[in-house]
């Protein structure tokens, strides 16, 4: 609930600033059973601002029953290593891009709260490319400082690729 308050206010102020915005979808997260998605507006050339929200689709499946918990144990998308062990998260953050917003590789500074570890800072770096008409491709890499700094290794889990819709 408190996600979907913070896209709604993100994408009021969004709507009454009338700056460039985007909203992304987290494909590499459909791996791991998880929905992420991102809304974000270019706050100048070099400079913009997101927030996303993302819940972890596998605590749908405790209602369903053995036989289709079974089939799907069979999927080698489950031998993924994760750690996510989260319910749901939200993230804050602004970029500053290299080039121009929306285009070539930016760096992000931002804040991120997950359900099973609380507050936490992120850092990181990404590239958008384009692929047809407004539609571009990411991918990002950022971390939490602190979930980084106690498990002492980069995760693949902070790797994601995904798609954005520029307007």
């Amino acid at each position: 609930m408190k996600q979907m308050l913070l896209i709604f206010i993100f994408t009021l102020c969004v709507v009454l600033a009338h700056a460039q915005t985007s909203i992304g979808l987290d494909l590499s997260s459909v791996l791991y059973k998880e929905m992420n998605i991102a809304i974000g507006y270019k706050i100048s050339e070099h400079w913009s601002a997101s927030a996303s929200g993302g819940i972890n689709l596998k605590v749908l499946k405790r209602h369903i029953t053995d036989e289709e918990a079974e089939h799907d144990s069979n999927f080698p998308h489950n031998a993924l290593p994760s750690e996510r062990s989260y319910t749901h998260r939200t993230n804050a953050n602004i970029r500053y891009w290299i080039k121009e917003v929306y285009s070539g590789v930016f760096l992000s500074l931002g804040g991120e709260w997950r359900s099973d570890s609380g507050l936490d800072a992120n850092i990181g770096f990404g590239y958008m490319f384009p692929i047809w008409k407004g539609l571009n491709g990411t991918v990002i890499y950022d971390t939490g400082i602190i979930r980084s700094s106690i498990s002492e290794k980069l995760s693949l889990d902070d790797l994601k690729i995904g798609i954005c819709w520029i307007f």
